[in-house]
């Protein structure tokens, strides 16, 4: 599964390496949250929100279903005006 907060970090070119080291974590933690193998702490999940400039309630979703919903918000926007 790829998840919002992996897309996010590659479009920000931002390594998995470099998002631990500032986060305080491992690399092979940030993997597993990525692949939605381990949950991450509430401080953990907070500040990767925060390097990533994402809402922590986006960043664990599959990017597939993100993308949809982002679709549908901005297809009723349309519709709305």
């Amino acid at each position: 599964m790829v998840t919002v907060m992996s897309m996010v970090r590659k479009a920000m070119n931002v390594t998995q390496i470099d998002l631990a080291n500032e986060v305080g974590i491992t690399q092979a933690e940030i993997s597993m949250i990525e692949r939605g193998k381990v949950s991450p702490k509430e401080e953990t999940l907070d500040k990767i929100a925060h390097l990533l400039a994402t809402p922590k309630d986006e960043l664990l979703l599959p990017y597939t279903e993100w993308l949809e919903a982002q679709f549908l918000a901005e297809r009723n926007r349309t519709i709305l005006k």
